[in-house]
C-alpha cells in the first residue's frame, strides 16, 4: 500500500473512533438519544388497584391498566364484588378491554360480566362512523344490536377525561357513558 492510502484509512477509522464515542458519550452521560425518549413517550402502561367497600366492609377489589400504544390506548377494568343473589354471597367479575384514542373516544371494546362458577354475558362493541354495533351473547341466545353513534366514555375514564377537559370550579357540565345495561348512552 502507498503512503497515501494508509493516511486515508487511518482518517477514515480516526472520524469512526470520534463517531462512536460521541455517539457513547450521548447514551451513557450527556442527553438521552431522541430515539430512546420517543419509545419511552409511544409505549408506557399504568396499573391502578384499589378495594371496593360498602357500609364499611371491603366488598371487592379493582385494577385498572391504562397502555398506551402510539396513538391509541387499550384500557383493561377487572373487578370483583360480592353481592347477594337469592340472599346468597356471590362473586359478581366484570371485565372491560377497551381501544380508545389519547382523547378516550373509544374505537372498540369488550365486557364481560359473570358469577364465579356461572356463564354470564359477553359484549363487543365495533364503533363505526355512524353506529355502535352491540354483539351480545349469553348461554341462552346471541343477538346483534346497533344505536346511533355519539362520543362516549366509560366510567373507569371519567378521572383523565375530568383531567383532560379541565372543567371550571362549581360549574355542571355533562358527560356521555354508555350504559351497558341498557345498550344506551347518558348524560
Amino acid at each position: 500500500m502507498s503512503k497515501k492510502t494508509r493516511i486515508i484509512n487511518g482518517v477514515i477509522i480516526c472520524v469512526w473512533l470520534i463517531l462512536i464515542s460521541v455517539l457513547l458519550y450521548k447514551n451513557y452521560a450527556g442527553t438521552p438519544l431522541e430515539k430512546s425518549m420517543t419509545l419511552a413517550e409511544a409505549f408506557g402502561k399504568q396499573t391502578y388497584w384499589y378495594d371496593i367497600y360498602a357500609e364499611g366492609k371491603k366488598i371487592g377489589y379493582a385494577s385498572t391498566a391504562f397502555e398506551k400504544a402510539g396513538d391509541e390506548l387499550i384500557i383493561r377494568h377487572e373487578r370483583q364484588t360480592k353481592v347477594k343473589k337469592n340472599s346468597e354471597d356471590k362473586l359478581l367479575i366484570e371485565k372491560l378491554k377497551c381501544l380508545s384514542d389519547l382523547a378516550y373516544s373509544v374505537k372498540s371494546f369488550e365486557y364481560e360480566s359473570h358469577f364465579k362458577n356461572e356463564s354470564g354475558i359477553k359484549v363487543r362493541g365495533d364503533i363505526d362512523p355512524d353506529t355502535i354495533i352491540f354483539f351480545l351473547k349469553s348461554a341462552e341466545k346471541r343477538k346483534v344490536h346497533k344505536i346511533p353513534k355519539k362520543d362516549f366514555y366509560f366510567p373507569i375514564t371519567l378521572i383523565p377525561v375530568l383531567v383532560q377537559q379541565k372543567p371550571a370550579p362549581d360549574t355542571a357540565f355533562t358527560i356521555p357513558f354508555l350504559d351497558m345495561m341498557n345498550l344506551s348512552i347518558d348524560d
